[in-house]
């Protein structure tokens, strides 16, 4: 098992990738990454579970704490969630198209 927090924030989001690969897919290793919710999109197709910390308010102060963390898991389909970047990508490049053709016509 490997614990990474925020190693990646400084790497390109392709080097990243490929190093999460190699250290799941070739050596078979366990990875956890810590990173914020917002820069977690890109590496969604290569997890399989999320927990999401959120500070909120508590109703009640327990000893000098005014705040409580929740914790969310989340199992996510990876299959989905790599068919929605397939299709985003699509709807990308149509749009690069489109934009070159408006541009020489």
């Amino acid at each position: 098992m490997v614990i990474v927090d925020e190693a990646f924030m400084h790497m390109a989001e392709s080097r990243s990738k490929s190093v999460i690969i190699y250290l799941t897919d070739i050596l078979g290793l366990q990875l956890t990454f810590i990173m914020p919710t917002s820069k977690a999109g890109p590496f969604l197709d290569l997890i399989s579970n999320q927990f999401v910390f959120s500070k909120v308010p508590s109703p009640i102060a327990v000893g000098e704490l005014n705040t409580r963390v929740l914790v969310d898991r989340q199992q996510l389909n990876q299959e989905r969630i790599s068919e929605l970047w397939e299709q985003h990508r699509r709807v990308i490049r149509q749009q690069g198209a489109l934009d070159f053709m408006e541009e020489i016509g």
